[in-house]
């Protein structure tokens, strides 16, 4: 038999049931701010995935009724969390005074949205490419179109202030659409 190094739980103890139990009494608590989560995943140096499965593992042997009716909300906060995207770009050159440049997110190619500049993505500046750049990550990021109010912020915050070499994440991103308020 392999050991996992992991100790085993007893399910059957009372003490392993007084922890669950405590923990799901908490639930709608818990799924609401997953402060909880947060707090037992960075604990016991775990994914707040794996307290979930967990968790889930165990009440459906101590408490079936409530696992049943706590099930429809542990489910829908399946595809709630966004994947982190990294945006980032670099210049690569210039050809007959258009320039190169590489625009990635997650490293795959960032969709143009053509809207200001046919010539493509560029920053460092307060032009049409770099307002394009800015339409394109918000895009991306929102998943649809966003205001013109809204990347014209964003340009003028962030890309006409990039240097040969950038890199933004999405939830710096989110974090600036939260502090500046939407259109």
């Amino acid at each position: 038999m392999e050991s996992t190094g992991r100790p085993k739980v007893n399910i059957d103890s009372n003490f392993s049931k007084s922890i669950v139990e405590r923990v799901f009494d908490e639930s709608v608590f818990m799924l609401q701010t997953n402060e909880t989560l947060r707090v037992t995943a960075s604990r016991f140096s775990v994914s707040i995935s794996t307290v979930w499965w967990d968790m889930r593992k165990r009440l459906i042997i101590i408490n079936p009724d409530h696992y049943k009716k706590i099930d429809n909300l542990i489910n829908s906060h399946k595809g709630s969390e966004k994947k982190m995207k990294i945006y980032k770009g670099k210049r690569l050159g210039e050809a007959e005074g258009i320039p190169w440049v590489q625009v990635t997110v997650n490293d795959k190619p960032l969709e143009h949205h053509v809207y200001h500049s046919p010539d493509g993505f560029n920053w460092g500046y307060g032009g049409s490419g770099p307002a394009d750049l800015a339409r394109s990550i918000l895009w991306d990021h929102l998943g649809k179109e966003p205001s013109h109010g809204l990347y014209q912020d964003f340009k003028f915050h962030f890309v006409s202030g990039w240097k040969d070499t950038w890199e933004i994440t999405s939830e710096e991103i989110q974090n600036w659409i939260d502090k500046r308020g939407s259109d």
